[in-house]
């Protein structure tokens, strides 16, 4: 996770997720793979050649041998999981909380934003472009936005600034397209509808 990615950029932010799990996973095999001395041992001491025969000796180690591995695969799992929910975000983690976070600032900017409202909404914008911590994704983001600067005339012309935004992103990357009416984008991100404990917006 150390290592510096093709931007130069050495921050797990800049780290595809799978990277990040692959070298989680390897650390983790790491720390509970039994080695194959210590399998044996226990193989030999569980087993009892007075009572087994050759067959069932050899049928019997191999399903131990089975339950050994299944078992430490679920620990695996187990460790895995408790250890990514304390790591650093991935670059998609990243992505994904920031899009949300994006859409629902969109999404409940004022219908007749104030002329220091729409300042606050540009900076905040031009400063996400300065400090994201992505560097790759960073200088994308702010080359977008200076060709395509921030409508912050309205709450419908920021929903639509902000879903154009992602689905150039979506489409970099080979994801699907969102839709960008408002009634789309407010079912997404403001009402959520029946289905979500909240109202169903007005046709």
């Amino acid at each position: 996770m150390g290592a510096k990615s093709k931007d130069g950029c050495d921050t797990p932010a800049c780290s595809s997720k799978d990277d990040m799990m692959r070298m989680m996973r390897a650390v983790v095999r790491e720390r509970t793979t039994t080695s194959k001395s210590e399998l044996g041992e226990n193989l030999a001491s569980s087993s009892s050649s007075a009572t087994e025969t050759a067959r069932d000796k050899k049928e019997n180690d191999a399903a131990r041998v089975q339950k050994a591995t299944v078992g430490r695969e679920e620990e695996e799992e187990r460790i895995l999981n408790a250890t990514i929910a304390t790591c650093p975000l991935s670059r998609e983690d990243l992505g994904t909380g920031t899009w949300g976070l994006l859409h629902t600032i969109a999404a409940h900017f004022p219908e007749k934003p104030s002329t220091v409202e729409k300042v606050q909404a540009r900076r905040f914008f031009d400063a996400l472009g300065d400090l994201y911590p992505c560097t790759v994704c960073k200088e994308d983001f702010r080359r977008d936005i200076d060709e395509h600067p921030p409508d912050v005339s309205s709450r419908e012309a920021l929903s639509a600034w902000v879903c154009e935004r992602h689905n150039e992103v979506n489409a970099k990357l080979g994801k699907p397209t969102l839709g960008c009416a408002l009634k789309t984008l407010d079912k997404r991100w403001k009402n959520g509808g029946a289905r979500c404990g909240g109202s169903t917006p007005s046709e």
